[in-house]
């Protein structure tokens, strides 16, 4: 009962394998953000690289926010799991 749960859950997120990679391989994923802060003069590990690194990592959380989870489905999810819906 349990699997079943944790599947049907899993499967409502709708998440692609792409989304699901881990934070390093998503990071490799971004060869252009190293050129694109090194293009402004900045130097790897000063704290501008940094920020500039963080800043463009952030737009590209942004980009890839998955459009189809709604306040409707975070419910879903929620009972799906025994938690009471948001708001409680």
């Amino acid at each position: 009962m349990v699997a079943v749960l944790l599947l049907t859950a899993c499967a409502a997120t709708g998440k692609s394998e792409q989304a699901q990679q881990p934070p390093v391989q998503a990071a490799a994923a971004q060869p252009d953000d190293d050129a694109a802060c090194q293009a402004q003069g900045l130097q790897p590990g000063s704290s501008a690289y940094v920020q500039c690194r963080k800043k463009l990592d952030a737009q590209h959380v942004k980009e890839d926010a998955d459009p189809s989870w709604t306040p409707e489905r975070e419910n879903t999810v929620r009972g799906l799991l025994g938690r009471p819906p948001q708001g409680f």
